[in-house]
């Protein structure tokens, strides 16, 4: 029987003719927002009472313009997806080729924990691209309860706390003695604070602290996660909430899609979140806000 599994050198054809791919949907869509642009600026130059026909046509220019802007959206989703899945695609093969020229138990136990981390890692990619289409689409669905947020980030608190560990970065919390309830989906809260948290700490040196902390009043409840890492810069904190927003910094790591997911997700519970800096090296601060839920 024909072996019809992909290679590696199949992957990378693939990946490049996608690059390709992307790069002339770009160029197209900047084209197309290039001449609406020209369009708008010879008409205000014009300085006369446009005509029908030109109005048409502008209104036209504009749907081109929105047009093209979604082209360069949908193509920029497409190449980061390709760039994200390429490294793990790539070690998975690489196993699967181990195992066809070694079938040792030692290159067994090997590939097999390769394997193993690069399908996890993958399916986290994919669960985050769903998410951020259900956000889009405004198909996510919460199953909102009543729960105490203190004990929803301890137990986000709980699974960074080995990674903390291995990473030389102290991990506290801070939360008040009674129970601070809101209504909310449990599940997407614990995605959210542990997002945070495993970004905190992530951006920590070793010997740094990472501090989860919750504040209430009758109204609202405030969570905040603070570290002593590297800080974000001025510039940046307007746009770190954007979906696939990297820094501009190709060693980066993660996807650019967990801060857009928890924005998504905090405002869908009606709440809101901010991130602080007071720039490189001097740490950040995320603040998300929720309300209350108050006795019936």
């Amino acid at each position: 029987m024909k072996d019809h599994s992909l290679t590696p050198e199949d992957l990378r054809a693939t990946f490049e003719a996608s690059r390709k791919a992307v790069e002339r949907a770009h160029q197209r869509a900047d084209e197309a927002s290039e001449r609406a642009r020209r369009m708008r600026a010879e008409a205000r130059q014009r300085h006369t009472a446009l005509s029908p026909s030109e109005i048409a046509q502008g209104k036209l220019s504009l749907a081109e313009e929105e047009g093209a802007r979604a082209v360069r959206e949908s193509e920029r989703f497409m190449a980061v997806v390709s760039h994200e899945l390429r490294q793990p695609l790539n070690a998975a093969m690489a196993a699967m080729a181990l195992l066809d020229a070694d079938v040792s138990p030692e290159s067994v136990e090997r590939a097999s924990r390769v394997l193993r981390r690069q399908l996890l890692h993958m399916s986290t990619l994919l669960d985050g691209v769903l998410d951020m289409s259900r956000l889009s689409l405004q198909t996510l669905r919460l199953n909102r309860k009543p729960v105490d947020v203190r004990a929803v980030l301890r137990e986000a608190l709980d699974t960074v706390e080995s990674a903390a560990e291995r990473a030389g970065v102290n991990a506290r919390i801070k939360v008040p003695s009674t129970p601070v309830p809101v209504v909310a989906d449990a599940g997407r809260l614990h995605q959210v604070f542990s997002n945070l948290l495993t970004n905190a700490v992530r951006y920590t040196p070793r010997g740094g602290s990472v501090t989860a902390s919750i504040e209430a009043d009758n109204a609202v409840a405030t969570i905040t996660v603070a570290d002593t890492g590297q800080g974000i810069a001025p510039g940046d904190l307007t746009n770190i909430f954007e979906p696939f927003w990297r820094g501009g910094d190709s060693s980066t790591e993660g996807f650019g899609i967990g801060l857009a997911l928890v924005r998504g997700i905090v405002e869908l519970h009606g709440g809101s979140i901010a991130a602080f800096s007071e720039g490189r090296g001097k740490g950040a601060r995320f603040c998300l806000t929720l309300p209350i839920a108050t006795s019936s």
